[in-house]
């Protein structure tokens, strides 16, 4: 029966061409758009770490305040001292084991050739607690990590060993140079198995003890150096709320030693830096920095493609229902020679879940071809390396579940009205009176109604959207733009010193100056518009800091760097080649910093001092204007720039060049690239990039949800016009013998034209007034993602609901034309 109700959908299908084609391209759009967001948001908010049970795993987060240095590329939340992980991994209760990580950059050289790769300093049980082991050789274990500095070993993540040795076994027991250290390869870790941080893939594994030799600054065993990840694994049994709380009791002691510790700081600040408190959070799909970026994006688009599969599958119901009740008379007969209601019932549901599974099929296409297109937009190649667009079975799964539920969704009321039907009266009627069944038209009139509510909601979406897009876009950065490239060098990684770094940084510069096409050349160690942010507390005379205030930030930039950025000085003046180590300490400090410490007096000539070093004095010598630093959407920050020749710090660590040029700042890469590389051929140069390139991904969210939610709106607004036109072609020749007998008593063409459009109009009129409360209500919860527009704005929900009684219009005009040309003998010998 299963067979033979098959077969008959399939051949009505194929008398239908038309039919068929609008539902299953519906269909495919809706379950395909689907599919692509959805598959993207598991693999960056839902996957599992690869790891044994990773449900127990948890992840250690503190708030409230700290002193010390904070190094994380995560939220300041997530960092902890090295002696603070020993406490917790060697005596904190209900745990089964806890684990550190830190990321690093670092150089790899090997067989003459270098470059740069990331890498992970991990704790000796690393491997052990996760419950992930090796390859080849063997993991890092305990005792690799027990004395400082004493165990030189590296694990190579697979990836990377198929990449840069191909497979190669003999790799075992080899030594690569890391940062300018020679390592011992001992093993490469699982293949499934690419570090606890999803997406960041690193290359290489080594001891954490080995962070002084490879990546210097900060005291390694100092409870106030706070940089180390740290995550736990809960004992059996152990609920995650337990363990927290009887983890803050067995950390409150460790705080009361680290305060009596303390010489200074305020009253409050010491109750408040009692008063931390651990957090322990799922750490079951591990940490990302891409989710931390893009989850809020992902999930909002998420529920955009849900309104746009809605939409799909009104469509769908209401070809479907308008289908069925023109096969009242043939469900009629197949009752009459012995049909039961159950298998009229089965049969249109059949039909439904086949047209769905057609959709679902030939949305799999779309969503792997949407999927490539979104994965090649999205930025930070490094962390979307990992991410396929290859649909796996939990995406094929996904899909057949909502192609099935659609298919039950709407293929379930058209069954169920084609099942009653009453045989006797339906045998009797004319086919126009079948047709004209009231139940089927409120049906479809209702899903109408559906249709454009929830269009609106998405172009209202869009327009918001567009709109905060805009507004960031035509924001002043505080700097010139345009013929502006960039690129970066971290020779610390080589084994610089820092006076052996800045003669090499010095030489660049003068090189990068002396090359055809170049107007100037500037660097910095802050990099712009890269959430690359370094404050540090500092000592203002005369000036009481506030509870709770944070430290300005503080860059190094070279001789000429705000001409060269085109960041204009409000007063005094910028840093010249003189402001070397041997003279006065001198700093430029922006608007906020002058306002925030010194009000409307004149700060030029005023000293600060950094508290982390001997007291020197600092001398204010200008004041530049405010500018965009970390992000285009931050507000205005303290900021203090210093002479990077003044640098004290023994790791002066990367620095970025930014060159403006007299051509396209792209056809310049190749050159800047040789001129580091006669500078020393084995350092590595990265982010090489454009200016207009950083500032799109930096607004990479909101462009890409921008241009998102703008299809999506589009998208359902189409699908809401082929319901319309689907709709009133139905309602005109429902009403062909209505309109004949009009026209008969003297209608003209303009009543009957306004008979169809005033149908259209309160449809529409209808779905625009139910939406738009939904409309505001849906905006507000997407408040933090826009930019100078209110979510409430009236003139975005003015234009979506134009763009759609436009549609609208346009989409009724047809079958109203068509209604105005019945002639009036032939309607009235119509059945």
């Amino acid at each position: 029966m299963l067979a033979s109700n098959l077969r008959y959908t399939l051949r009505s299908f194929r008398r239908n061409p038309g039919f068929t084609a609008i539902a299953v391209l519906s269909l495919a759009l809706g379950i395909g758009a689907n599919t692509a967001i959805f598959s993207l948001l598991d693999r960056v908010l839902l996957r599992s770490l690869p790891v044994r049970n990773p449900d127990e795993l948890v992840l250690f987060t503190a708030n409230g305040p700290r002193r010390g240095s904070v190094n994380t590329q995560y939220d300041d939340t997530f960092t902890f001292s090295y002696p603070m992980y020993l406490d917790f991994r060697d005596r904190a209760p209900d745990l089964a084991g806890a684990i550190a990580w830190f990321p690093i950059a670092a150089s790899l050289s090997m067989s003459g050739q270098t470059e740069r790769v990331s890498a992970n300093l991990v704790s000796g049980n690393f491997f052990e607690v996760l419950g992930t082991g090796a390859a080849i050789g063997r993991p890092i274990v305990r005792d690799d990590a027990r004395i400082p500095g004493s165990n030189p070993v590296a694990v190579l993540s697979y990836g990377f060993w198929q990449q840069r040795f191909a497979g190669d076994p003999g790799v075992l027991n080899r030594q690569v140079s890391i940062n300018g250290y020679a390592l011992t390869v001992v093993g490469v870790a699982a293949q499934s198995f690419d570090g606890v941080a999803m997406g960041e893939s690193p290359a290489v594994f080594i001891p954490v003890t080995m962070k002084t030799q490879l990546a210097p600054g900060g005291e390694f065993n100092s409870r106030r150096n706070m940089w180390l990840n740290v995550m736990g694994r809960l004992k059996r049994g152990i609920s995650r709320n337990g363990a927290e709380a009887a983890l803050n009791v067995f950390w409150n002691p460790i705080l009361e030693e680290e305060l009596k510790e303390m010489t200074s700081g305020s009253p409050q600040f010491r109750q408040n830096f009692l008063n931390r408190h651990i957090t322990l959070i799922d750490a079951s799909n591990g940490v990302s920095l891409l989710r931390m970026l893009f989850s809020k994006p992902i999930t909002l688009l998420m529920g955009l493609v849900g309104f746009v599969l809605l939409i799909a599958c009104a469509n769908v119901a209401s070809l479907l229902i308008a289908r069925a009740a023109g096969r009242q008379r043939e469900i009629a007969i197949r009752l009459a020679v012995g049909a039961t209601r159950w298998d009229i019932g089965r049969q249109i549901l059949g039909e439904a879940v086949t047209l769905s599974a057609a959709g679902g099929s030939l949305g799999v296409l779309f969503a792997v071809w949407g999927g490539r297109i979104l994965l090649a937009l999205l930025p930070f190649a490094n962390y979307t390396k990992t991410i396929s667009a290859t649909p796996d079975w939990r995406i094929l799964a996904f899909t057949a579940a909502i192609s099935l539920g659609c298919g039950i969704a709407f293929g379930l009321a058209p069954a169920l009205q084609s099942s009653r039907t009453d045989l006797a009266s339906t045998m009797k009627e004319q086919a126009g009176a079948v047709i004209s069944s009231g139940v089927h038209v409120l049906v479809r009139r209702g899903l109408v109604v559906a249709q454009v509510g929830l269009s609106l909601v998405l172009l209202t979406g869009a327009g918001l959207f567009l709109r905060s897009l805009g507004n960031l876009q035509r924001l002043d950065l505080g700097f010139r733009a345009d013929h502006l490239m960039s690129f970066s060098i971290q020779p610390s990684l080589n084994g610089y010193t820092a006076p052996r770094a800045i003669a090499l940084f010095d030489s660049l510069q003068q090189r990068l100056q002396s090359l055809p096409g170049v107007r100037s050349v500037a660097s910095t160690q802050t990099q712009l518009l890269a959430n690359d942010n370094w404050d540090m507390t500092i000592d203002v005379p005369g000036y009481q800091a506030k509870e709770g205030e944070s430290a300005p930030n503080v860059t190094s930039v070279s001789a000429g760097y705000f001409a060269a950025l085109g960041m204009p000085l409000i007063a005094g003046r910028g840093f010249r080649l003189s402001d070397d180590r041997s003279a006065p300490r001198v700093a430029v400090i922006n608007q906020t910093f002058a306002r925030a410490y010194f009000g409307g007096e004149n700060p030029i000539g005023r000293q600060f001092y950094f508290t982390y070093d001997d007291r020197t004095p600092v001398e204010i010598v200008g004041v530049v204007k405010d500018s965009k630093y970390a992000d285009v959407r931050e507000e205005s920050q303290r900021f203090v720039f210093c002479p990077y020749s003044q640098q004290y710090n023994p790791n002066i660590g990367a620095l970025t060049y930014y060159v403006r040029t007299v051509q396209e700042p792209a056809s310049i890469a190749p050159s800047l690239r040789q001129v580091v590389r006669e500078a020393d051929a084995g350092l590595p140069v990265f982010a090489m990039k454009t200016m207009e390139r950083q500032i799109d991904e930096d607004m990479f969210s909101d462009r890409i949800v921008s241009l998102l939610s703008g299809f999506f709106g589009v998208l359902a607004t189409v699908l809401a016009g082929i319901g319309l036109y689907g709709l009133m072609s139905y309602t005109v020749t429902r009403r062909t013998r209505e309109i004949g007998i009009r026209m008969a008593l003297g209608a003209g063409r303009g009543e009957v034209l306004g008979l169809v459009l005033r149908e259209i109009a309160i449809l529409t009129g209808l779905g625009i007034a139910l939406a738009a409360p939904l409309s505001f209500l849906l905006a507000k919860l997407a408040k933090s993602m826009l930019f100078g527009v209110a979510p409430d704005n009236i003139w975005v929900l003015s234009a979506a609901a134009a763009v759609l009684a436009l549609t609208a219009l346009a989409s009724g005009a047809v079958p109203a034309l068509r209604a105005t040309r019945v002639d009036p003998l032939a309607a009235l010998r119509r059945e």
